[in-house]
């Protein structure tokens, strides 16, 4: 396998390019000297995307309109060699996300299976993992199995592995050449730095999950270079890839830096054991109430989002050739000056 100095072909289709991902992604491979089309919805403006560029790479982006037509897909796909799905909803109910999330990967896969596409990323989530099954300590990479109940996750997780199982029905019934990146908790300018692995945020409270564990976030900047390479590196398709940056932020950066752009939260400390007692007690609430109590936490959400385990990117960085490039120091510091910068505008 061999990671080449250009993309793969002269046309890079990118889904979501106007995302938070999306547009680091498409600078990545505009400054790589591929032209990018981007896939927007009607809704869409791509204005910020283009603001992004300089005068000179603006030329290099073709915008195309979805309008939920398989012929807008065709003319998307006509001429591409790789595919990098991004985009992706991200809230809402579990029957909207997974009209956004499921069908729309279903039909774009269906079109791609028309075309002769090279590569296909997926971009999804390392919450597909069934980290209820690990033990505390465990190692989490890409040997683990998808979560086998993905309806006792929240609506985003249940799309996101629904999503997957898609992407690897068509490569082996279809032969679709697709690879699938599986990032951590991504954040960087333009986003605030998410605190749902520190505890259970509740209003300006947050139970604060204690104790020493890694927290699997990657910067947006990393993540981008990763994403890129997985469209690049030859022989891979069939597999996927972990991005998780090698320094992982303390649960003490993460709520300072926070709270130094303005978010007040109020910490709860909880240990691990009397947060999986809570979520038991509050299942069965929820039971005896048949269901006039809302299920806000459950053994195995805290089982899935809040035990200790470890996080390696060994596999991104042999088979891809990735190094998270932007420290987290430098990362937090990028994020926060940001932040700042908006809040004084």
């Amino acid at each position: 396998m061999t990671s080449p100095e250009r993309p793969l072909g002269t046309i890079a289709l990118v889904t979501g390019a106007t995302g938070f991902l999306g547009q680091s992604l498409v600078r990545r491979l505009v400054g790589q000297g591929a032209v990018v089309r981007c896939l927007l919805r009607a809704t869409s403006s791509a204005e910020p995307l283009l603001a992004s560029l300089s005068p000179d790479e603006r030329p290099r982006i073709q915008i195309v309109r979805f309008h939920g037509r398989t012929s807008d897909l065709a003319a998307a796909l006509e001429g591409c060699s790789v595919v990098y799905h991004v985009a992706a909803a991200l809230r809402g109910s579990a029957a909207v996300l997974c009209r956004a999330n499921v069908s729309f990967t279903r039909q774009l896969f269906a079109a791609a299976l028309a075309t002769p596409i090279k590569r296909i990323v997926l971009v999804s989530s390392m919450g597909v993992y069934a980290t209820e099954a690990l033990p505390a300590g465990g190692t989490l990479d890409e040997g683990c199995s998808l979560d086998p109940h993905p309806e006792r996750r929240d609506s985003y997780t249940l799309s996101k592995i629904l999503q997957e199982r898609l992407a690897w029905e068509a490569h082996e019934d279809h032969d679709l050449p697709v690879v699938v990146v599986r990032p951590g908790v991504i954040y960087g300018p333009g986003r605030e730095i998410p605190v749902t692995r520190l505890g259970l945020p509740i209003g300006r409270w947050i139970l604060w999950v204690v104790g020493r564990r890694a927290m699997p976030y990657c910067y947006v900047e990393n993540c981008a270079d990763g994403v890129a390479l997985a469209g690049l590196v030859e022989g891979i398709e069939g597999q996927a890839f972990n991005l998780i940056d090698d320094e992982s932020p303390s649960a003490t950066e993460i709520f300072e830096t926070n709270r130094r752009m303005g978010l007040r939260f109020r910490r709860l400390p909880i240990t691990y054991s009397l947060m999986l007692a809570l979520a038991a007690l509050l299942s069965r609430w929820h039971e005896h109430s048949r269901g006039q109590v809302p299920l806000v936490l459950t053994p195995y959400r805290v089982q899935a989002i809040w035990k200790r385990l470890n996080y390696p990117n060994d596999k991104a960085k042999r088979t891809l050739s990735w190094s998270p490039k932007v420290s987290t120091a430098v990362a937090l510091e990028a994020t926060l000056r940001h932040a700042l910068a908006r809040v004084s505008q």
